[in-house]
């Protein structure tokens, strides 16, 4: 079986690196190579990776300025030299035996990725069992990407999340890295969120061949963003950029689709830096005003990319709302937010 690259950026992590280095460390598969980047943490973290590296010669430490998560992965694939790579957060954690199950099933079925489920926990003790239903669809389709960014109906059940969204997170996949290497795959610098789904939606354009291991074996921790997080409208237009360019590199839709999955996120981007700065900026109506001038954001709301969002659901308070957004009225739609019509 393959050596696996298990990358690790950390950034202030002192008070779950310990919980997620021993995750790995302990795997039931041993030919690990595991890559620490440290992206100047001005906490303790460094010193109990440390701690860690010096009882465990698989553990290679990498310092770097702080450039963010993105860079710190990048930092990690150019240093990686295992015949697969995995990614797992700071803050996150794995079933021992995940590695294992993993490799094995990729060799076995000789996939270019292969993903787990996973678990998202939160601070409260609270956690939900991520079931994916089109997760299976992927995987006999990687082409068919439409599910990481189409939002749908989904229902709690006995702590199970039942949806058709597929989470983009990179933590729950192994990759081949010889596809990585020979298609200069990385993680966009320019993000601050999402950085993921970019990733993994530029790598499923080289896949041929997708798995699935239905358990369990990833526990990532939620709500630990630090501050500054939301509001961040660069990021979302970047976001929808790259999911263009990803978009017409496809080769499993037709031309039609991906004008109509092109005007859906189009809308979607235009509703999530509306909600971002009406939910947390008291100064919302100014700052649209200042929006609204830029040619690039107008164009994101039109009768036809508000109908490819909400066809499935034209509420009419949708409706009213697009309507309030086309002329303006920004004082108005504060008040429609307030009162939580959006």
């Amino acid at each position: 079986m393959g050596k696996l690259s298990v990358i690790i950026p950390v950034y202030n992590a002192e008070k779950w690196i310990s919980e997620t280095l021993d995750s790995v460390v302990n795997q039931t598969y041993k030919d690990l190579e595991i890559i620490v980047v440290d992206d100047a943490s001005k906490d303790d973290s460094l010193k109990i990776a440390e701690s860690y590296r010096q009882k465990d010669s698989r553990i290679k430490i990498i310092s770097k300025e702080n450039g963010g998560v993105s860079s710190a992965r990048n930092v990690g694939i150019e240093n990686a030299t295992g015949d697969y790579i995995a990614f797992i957060d700071a803050d996150d954690y794995l079933e021992l035996d995940a590695y294992e199950k993993l490799v094995k099933r990729h060799e076995e079925c000789g996939a270019d990725i292969t993903f787990c489920s996973f678990v998202r926990f939160f601070p409260s003790g609270k956690f939900l069992y991520m079931r994916e239903n089109s997760l299976k669809h992927l995987c006999k389709n990687p082409g068919d990407i439409q599910y990481f960014f189409l939002y749908t109906e989904s229902e709690v059940k006995d702590n199970i999340l039942y949806t058709d969204d597929i989470h983009g997170s990179a933590c729950r996949s192994i990759f081949r890295r010889d596809i990585i290497a020979n298609n200069d795959i990385r993680f966009p610098t320019d993000m601050r969120f999402a950085e993921d789904m970019v990733f993994m939606l530029k790598y499923l354009q080289y896949c041929k061949k997708a798995e699935w291991v239905e358990e369990y074996l990833l526990w990532y921790r939620a709500n630990t963003k630090p501050g500054g997080y939301h509001n961040l409208k660069e990021n979302n237009m970047n976001l929808l950029r790259y999911q263009k360019e990803i978009l017409e590199a496809n080769n499993y839709y037709s031309r039609k689709r991906k004008k109509q999955l092109i005007a859906y996120l189009s809308c979607q981007t235009y509703f999530w830096i509306i909600n971002e700065e009406y939910v947390f900026k008291p100064d919302a109506p100014k700052i649209m005003k200042q929006y609204t001038k830029e040619k690039e954001f107008r164009k994101l709301l039109t009768v036809y990319s508000f109908w490819q969002k909400f066809k499935v659901k034209p509420e009419l308070k949708r409706i009213i709302l697009f309507i309030l957004l086309k002329l303006r009225m920004w004082r108005v739609i504060k008040r429609f937010y307030k009162n939580k019509k959006y």
